[in-house]
């Protein structure tokens, strides 16, 4: 619900590192638990993904979830979760995990902040959902790509230089290839006949478009005034007839639209910076 992720309770991600690394992180050059490592994903890679951790619907689309690009990497799940121990208060335990659930790692938060080492931001969140700002324009972009695509529907089955060539202009000797190759040469010269129901001649259907190409220009001006990101925002040339100080007064005021967007990416970018300086001030010392 907080849109800074403050309230976060459950947080982690997946890796992917050879044997080697795995080895050499959650080994703490003890034999043992090298022993153990070594035979859990020698056992787990032999396993059925169905029984894996994660696949539990058994419709294969939770094996996204275990399964590693590359054969010779294992995949490694990282748990950050905020919990209460004995004569403690709560804190960030961080947990990492094998494919088939058994856990490898467990450490309380080594940072100097004593949380977990990622920066969230969701925008604009309202009763806990995300509301994108690209979410206004979806429905005219849908309509823009239809447009688009229909014009070109139209392009490709609409007549472009078609000849109507009558058979009986076709003087004697002279073939419908032969006709059709001369129509398409610069200088060439078509022998007809002059008796002929009557001569052969060029179609085509310009302006069968006009119509979705017209609508296709007024979604995407309602795209830029939706969206607030006009052709000055974008720094498209405005013609020699608009001054330097109109063009400037354009591109601020549809600027004032995406400010908070900007505002908040910019918190974002500084909440992350304060983090890692933490984090490697933690590993400095």
């Amino acid at each position: 619900m907080d849109p800074r992720g403050t309230d976060l309770r459950l947080v982690g991600q997946l890796h992917e590192m050879s044997l080697q690394e795995l080895r050499l992180r959650f080994g703490h050059r003890n034999r043992n638990r090298l022993r153990a490592i070594d035979q859990m994903y020698s056992r787990t890679r032999g396993m059925n993904p169905l029984v894996r951790l994660g696949a539990l619907d058994g419709d294969g689309g939770a094996d996204d979830f275990v399964m590693v690009s590359d054969d010779m990497l294992c995949r490694v799940v990282e748990v950050w979760t905020f919990e209460g121990r004995r004569g403690q208060s709560h804190e960030w335990v961080c947990r990492y995990f094998g494919p088939d659930g058994t856990l490898i790692d467990e450490t309380p938060s080594p940072f100097g902040h004593k949380g977990h080492p990622y920066v969230v931001k969701y925008y604009p969140l309202t009763d806990g959902e995300v509301h994108p700002f690209i979410e206004d324009v979806i429905d005219q972009q849908r309509h823009i790509n239809l447009l688009i695509t229909t014009i070109d529907h139209i392009m490709m089955n609409s007549a472009k230089g078609a000849l109507l060539f009558p058979t009986d202009a076709l003087p004697p000797g002279v073939r419908i290839e032969e006709a059709a190759r001369l129509w398409g040469s610069p200088g060439a010269v078509i022998p007809v006949n002059p008796k002929a129901s009557r001569l052969p001649e060029e179609v085509s259907s310009p302006g069968t478009n006009q119509g979705a190409s017209s609508l296709l220009d007024m979604e995407l001006k309602l795209f830029q005034q939706i969206s607030g990101v006009t052709s000055a925002l974008q720094g498209h040339d405005a013609g020699g007839n608009v001054s330097a100080s109109l063009y400037n007064s354009q591109a601020g005021n549809a600027a004032i639209a995406l400010t908070d967007v900007f505002a908040t990416f910019d918190s974002f970018r500084s909440a992350r910076d304060t983090k890692a300086m933490n984090t490697v001030n933690k590993y400095s010392h």
